[in-house]
C-alpha cells in the first residue's frame, strides 16, 4: 500500500478538514469567476440593447365624430409607413400577437390571483367560455330601440364546464340571458320550467374594490352571453348570426353551420351528455372550452426591451434575462413569462412549456368597460381581448420553450399599450413565417428603434411629412443603468479576486501542511533506498485524489449555492454560467496539479546528507 496514502488515512479528521478547506476555496473562486462572467455578459447584452425608441401613440377616439375617427386612424397608418423610411431608423420591431394552447396549464384570468381584479374586459373571450345546465324560471320580452330583446332568468342545475378561476367566487345559483338571439321565426328559444344546456360567455357579479378588499355587486345579475353573440362571432366574416325582423323589431338567429348554443334536455344532464344526441356538446363544445382555458397570449418579438411597458417601468424583468441577439436571430426556443403566470402554473427559470400556436385574432375596444373601483364609475379606457381559439385557427406550429426570464408588473390594466400577465414573450423567428401575423400601426405591437440620441431629428422628419406628434419617445435611461451595471461588475470582480486569493492561500496551506506531515516519512524511505522517482510517484498518487475530491466537491457546492451567494452579495439578476464554472474548476484543478508536482519534485529530490 502507498505509505503516504496510508499516512493520510491514519488521521482522517485532519485529512478531511484539509479537503473541506480546499473545497471551500474552490467554491469561492468558482462562484466569483462565474459571477464576474455573468455580470460582464449581462452588461454587454444590456449595453447592446440600449437604444432610443419611438412608439406609435394610440389616438384618443372618444368624443370624436366618425370623420375625425377615420382621419385619426388614417394618420396612424400614414405615420407608420413614413417612419420606416426615416434615416434615423435602425430597425423596426413588428411584433405579432398569437394565442397558444398549453396542455395542462391553468388559465390566468383576471380573478386567478386577486379576486378584486376580476373584470369581464380581461376574461373574454377565452377564459369565460362556459357550458351550464339551466332551468328556465321566467322570460320577459323587452323590446328596446328597435331591437327584439328578451330577458330570460334561470336557476343553475349544474355547471358542466367553467374555468377553475371562477372557484374564487360563490357558485352561481341563477343567471340571466339578455339577448336578441332567437329562433329563426323570432321565438324565444326557452320555455319556463324546461331544462337546457347553454353555451356562451359567463359573466359573474361585477367586483368593486373597497377599503376591506373587494365586494361583489350582488344587486346586479350574473349573465351568460350566447356564444354566437360574442364579438368574434358576431362581427366575424361571415357572421355567426343572421338578421330577422318581427313587427318592425330586429333580432338575430343562428346562421347555418354554426355550433349550437342552446339545446333542451330532460332527465339527468350527465345521461344526456353521454347520449348520441349530445355528441356535438360532448365532442366539440366542451373540448373547445377546455382548449381556451389552457391558453395564453404570445407576443413574437425581435426586441422585447423596446416594448412600451418595459420602458415606462410598468413591467420589469424580475429574474433571469431577456433574449440575446443570437437567440433573436436563430429563433431559439426560449421564452419570458410573467411572475403571475409562473405562480399560477408553478413554473421556474429553466422549466419547459409547450406552445401550440393559434392565430385566433384579437379585438381592441376603446370604451364599454366597467372600472373596478368604487371611486371611478367612468369608462376606464381602452383594452384588448384575444378572440377564442378554435381548431381551425391552429397554424401547425407546436414547440417546447425553455423559460429564461420572468417579468413582473400590473397583472391586468386598461390602456392601449399595456401588457397583461397572461402574455408570453418569444423570439419572433422561432415561429416560421411570423411576418404573416404582423399588425402594423398598432401601439402594442410596433416599435421603431432609432439611432441613439436621434429622437429630435426623427420628430423633425415626421413634421416634414405633416405627421408630427404621432410617437412617444424613450431612451431607456441607460446612463443611470450603466452605473448599476458597472457597480455590479466591479463587485463581482472583487468577489472573484477574493475567491482567487483565498484559493491561492488555501492551496499553499494545503500543500505546506501535507508536506510537513510527510517530511519525515519522505526522508525515511529515501534513506532506506527508495528512489526519488518512486517517492515522487507515491506522493502524487496520495495527493491528487484528495485534490480531485476537493475540486469536485467545491464545484458542486458552487453550482448549488451560486444563486444564494450572488443574491445576497451581488444581485438576483445574475445567472449561473456553466461554461464559466467549468473553466474555473478546470483551472483550479490544473493549478493544484502543477503546484503539487513541483512541490513533490522538490521534496522527493532533496539531498539526504549534509555536505561537510
Amino acid at each position: 500500500m502507498n505509505i503516504f496514502l496510508k499516512q493520510a488515512t491514519r488521521r482522517p479528521l485532519f485529512t478531511t478538514l484539509l479537503v473541506l478547506l480546499l473545497s471551500f476555496s474552490v467554491l469561492l473562486s468558482c462562484i466569483g469567476y462565474s459571477a464576474w462572467e455573468s455580470a460582464k455578459t449581462q452588461k454587454s447584452e444590456i449595453s447592446n440593447g440600449y437604444t432610443t425608441i419611438a412608439i406609435p401613440i394610440e389616438p384618443d377616439l372618444s368624443n370624436l365624430s366618425p370623420e375625425e375617427i377615420a382621419t385619426a386612424l388614417q394618420n396612424r397608418v400614414f405615420a407608420d409607413n413614413a417612419a420606416q423610411e426615416a434615416p434615423q431608423i435602425t430597425m423596426v420591431d413588428r411584433r405579432c400577437l398569437l394565442s397558444a394552447h398549453i396542455a395542462g396549464s391553468r388559465s390566468l384570468s383576471s380573478s386567478s390571483i386577486d379576486p378584486s381584479e376580476y373584470n369581464t374586459a380581461f376574461d373574454g373571450e377565452c377564459y369565460s367560455l362556459a357550458v351550464f345546465a339551466l332551468r328556465c324560471s321566467g322570460i320577459r320580452e323587452q323590446p328596446t330601440e328597435g331591437m327584439f330583446l328578451y330577458d330570460a332568468t334561470f336557476s343553475v342545475e349544474e355547471i358542466v364546464c367553467l374555468s377553475d378561476a371562477y372557484n374564487t367566487f360563490p357558485r352561481p345559483d341563477s343567471v340571466h340571458i339578455y339577448s336578441d338571439v332567437r329562433e329563426s321565426d323570432g321565438a324565444v328559444p326557452f320555455e319556463k320550467g324546461k331544462t337546457y344546456l347553454v353555451f356562451g360567455q359567463y359573466q359573474d357579479h361585477r367586483v368593486v374594490r373597497s377599503a376591506d378588499g373587494y365586494d361583489q355587486v350582488k344587486n346586479e345579475n350574473r349573465y351568460i352571453v350566447p356564444f354566437p353573440e360574442i364579438n368574434s362571432n358576431f362581427y366575424g366574416e361571415p357572421s355567426s348570426l343572421e338578421l330577422g325582423s318581427y313587427n318592425g323589431l330586429d333580432y338575430h338567429f343562428l346562421a347555418a353551420g354554426q355550433l349550437p348554443w342552446v339545446c333542451e334536455y330532460t332527465g339527468s344532464v350527465t345521461d344526456y351528455l353521454n347520449s348520441d344526441a349530445a355528441s356535438t356538446w360532448r365532442e366539440d363544445i366542451v373540448p373547445l372550452c377546455q382548449l381556451n382555458y389552457e391558453s395564453a397570449a404570445v407576443i413574437l418579438t425581435d426586441r422585447a426591451e423596446s416594448m412600451y411597458s418595459f420602458n415606462t417601468g410598468d413591467e420589469a424583468l424580475l429574474s433571469g434575462r431577456f433574449f440575446t441577439g443570437e437567440e433573436y436571430t436563430n429563433g431559439d426556443d426560449v421564452c419570458v413569462i410573467s411572475a403571475a403566470y409562473a405562480e399560477q402554473n408553478g413554473l421556474r427559470l429553466g422549466d419547459m412549456i409547450q406552445l401550440d400556436y393559434y392565430d385566433s385574432g384579437f379585438g381592441e375596444y376603446n370604451n364599454g368597460a366597467t372600472a373596478n373601483s368604487m371611486l371611478a364609475a367612468e369608462d376606464p379606457g381602452p383594452y384588448r381581448q384575444r378572440y377564442y381559439m378554435s381548431l381551425d385557427d391552429a397554424i401547425g406550429v407546436c414547440k417546447n420553450y425553455t423559460v429564461i426570464g420572468i417579468y413582473t408588473g400590473a397583472r391586468f390594466a386598461f390602456g392601449a399599450y399595456q401588457l397583461n400577465a397572461d402574455t408570453i414573450l418569444v423570439p419572433k423567428a422561432s415561429v416560421p413565417n411570423a411576418q404573416n401575423y404582423e399588425t402594423r400601426a398598432n401601439s402594442l405591437l410596433n416599435t421603431f428603434v432609432l439611432k441613439n440620441g436621434s429622437a429630435k431629428e426623427f420628430e423633425k422628419y415626421m413634421e416634414q411629412q405633416n405627421l408630427a406628434g404621432q410617437f412617444l419617445y424613450f431612451d431607456q435611461d441607460f446612463s443611470s443603468m450603466q452605473e448599476s451595471l458597472d457597480a455590479l461588475e466591479t463587485n463581482a470582480m472583487r468577489l472573484m479576486m477574493v475567491g482567487i486569493g483565498v484559493f491561492l492561500l488555501t492551496s499553499a496551506l494545503f500543500l505546506f501542511l501535507n508536506f510537513r506531515r510527510m517530511n519525515l516519512t519522505i526522508r525515511g524511505v529515501r534513506l532506506l533506498g527508495r528512489s526519488s522517482k518512486a517517492v515522487f510517484r507515491e506522493i502524487i498518487m496520495a495527493l491528487i485524489p484528495l485534490e480531485t475530491l476537493a475540486v469536485l466537491f467545491g464545484t458542486c457546492a458552487a453550482i448549488a449555492l451560486f444563486d444564494v451567494v450572488t443574491r445576497n452579495l451581488l444581485s438576483s439578476a445574475l445567472t449561473l454560467r456553466p461554461e464559466a464554472m467549468a473553466v474555473s474548476a478546470v483551472t483550479a484543478f490544473v493549478f493544484l496539479m502543477v503546484s503539487t508536482m513541483i512541490s513533490t519534485a522538490i521534496f522527493a529530490n532533496r539531498k539526504l546528507m549534509k555536505a561537510k
